[in-house]
């Protein structure tokens, strides 16, 4: 016969069995958890990347619009360009 070894200590079968589906449960939970984090750091990263994207063609915009206005110094000077 299977002698539960946690007999000795006032713990039965069933609570053990209860404490392992705990444990499984926590385990999903935290690899959850993990997986979520990893998802945040890949939409900040896009995020960033697409920031990024966007300053590089105002830098380029600004360059353009400073040559093709220089005609007109005081429309360069509304701009604050």
């Amino acid at each position: 016969d299977y002698i539960n070894p946690m007999d000795e200590f006032g713990i039965s079968d069933a609570t053990v069995k209860s404490m392992n589906e705990c444990l499984k449960e926590l385990k999903a939970a935290v690899a959850k958890q993990m997986s979520e984090e990893g998802d945040s750091q890949t939409a900040t990263l896009n995020r960033d990347e697409a920031v990024e994207k966007f300053f590089k063609w105002t830098r380029r915009y600004k360059k353009v619009v400073k040559i093709a206005l220089i005609p007109h110094p005081r429309l360069l000077v509304k701009l604050g360009l």
